[in-house]
């Protein structure tokens, strides 16, 4: 197969390139066709656009999907439940900064980027008010908790709590030693674990 002919300039980035490199939609005897980009500068240019302006895209397909999923127009979504898009651009970029409120992983160190931060309706039976009845969650969290029973996702929150190491419970060898208060002259007998348990009421 014979190599393409290199026929055109991109003005772009300055290469001759294949023509069907272009779109065709590009190529017009007015213009002569040298004044279009090719297709990976085209690409290029539409990146830099979305990445310039990512939080704000994100916030708008996060409210979009929500209005869907709670059966909610967009504009009242927007003006009775206060999801206005600079607002939610900003506070989605603030919690990419954190962690998962559920997991405790760090977003940033998520694998698929700003797709993992999601947000969730917290009481799916309250009114979806911005910033009262949402939180940031990430997918995985956010993907459980419309599958799992609240027993369940409670017992998978303590395990990671456990597992960051804060223990709902203070542990036997967590405790500080105690040292009891003996007689003078006596030598104290070091406390068992279990009797430094502290005492119920009586």
């Amino acid at each position: 197969m014979a190599a393409p002919e290199l026929s055109r300039l991109c003005p772009g980035c300055g290469f001759w390139l294949p023509t069907l490199a272009f779109s065709g939609a590009d190529i017009s005897a007015r213009t002569g066709g040298n004044d279009r980009l090719c297709y990976p500068c085209r690409q290029e240019r539409r990146d830099a656009i979305k990445f310039a302006n990512r939080w704000v895209e994100k916030a708008r397909a996060t409210r979009r999907a929500h209005a869907k999923k709670l059966d909610i127009s967009v504009p009242v979504l927007e003006h009775d439940y206060g999801w206005e898009l600079a607002r939610m651009a900003c506070e989605l970029e603030h919690a990419y900064g954190g962690n998962c409120p559920e997991c405790g992983q760090a977003f940033v160190e998520m694998p698929n980027g700003i797709q993992d931060l999601t947000v969730d309706v917290i009481d799916r039976d309250a009114a979806p008010v911005w910033g009262v009845n949402t939180r940031p969650l990430c997918q995985t969290d956010n993907r459980r908790k419309g599958i799992a029973t609240p027993a369940k996702r409670a017992a998978i929150a303590l395990a990671y709590r456990i597992r960051r190491g804060q223990p709902a419970a203070a542990r036997l060898f967590d405790m500080e030693p105690i040292t009891p208060v003996v007689e003078p002259g006596r030598t104290p007998r070091p406390l068992l674990a279990v009797e430094q348990l502290p005492l119920g009421p009586k």
